[in-house]
């Protein structure tokens, strides 16, 4: 990757270009998501780099996790061309799946504690470990 070609962009560029910061780069290239060269001192990354870190940056707004993306990256590189939006798309239903039962227990969590307020809201301190009956 030579400086200054049209598939060439340095860090600025790079942030400049999926509207982050210059750190942001520097993480996703720190954690082996996008890869650069140094030529003359400064860090140059190629066109591959920048549509990984897109992606990355949308499957993290999607709700998926490093080492889930890093993943899914893997496998859109192993995949055939005309297979990767199905395997992405899979991998989506899968996340979309597991944060519908997230969701669902932080639900279940948001009712117990709602409980537990109206139940201590009017108590005296020191009432609330009684009426609570902890012990049993």
């Amino acid at each position: 990757m030579l400086p200054n070609s049209q598939n060439s962009f340095t860090v600025r560029e790079m942030a400049l270009a999926v509207g982050k910061t210059e750190r942001t780069v520097r993480f996703y290239e720190e954690k082996g998501i996008i890869g650069g060269e140094k030529h003359g001192g400064r860090r140059y990354y190629d066109g591959n780099s920048l549509q990984r870190l897109r992606f990355a940056l949308h499957a993290k707004e999607a709700g998926f996790l490093l080492n889930e993306i890093r993943t899914l990256l893997d496998l859109c590189e192993r995949s055939a061309k005309h297979e990767r939006l199905s395997v992405v798309l899979q991998e989506c239903r899968k996340k979309s799946n597991e944060l519908i039962k997230q969701k669902a227990e932080i639900e279940r969590q948001i009712r117990g504690l709602s409980r537990w307020i109206e139940r201590f809201e009017f108590l005296k301190p020191g009432e609330a470990l009684r009426s609570a009956n902890l012990n049993r």
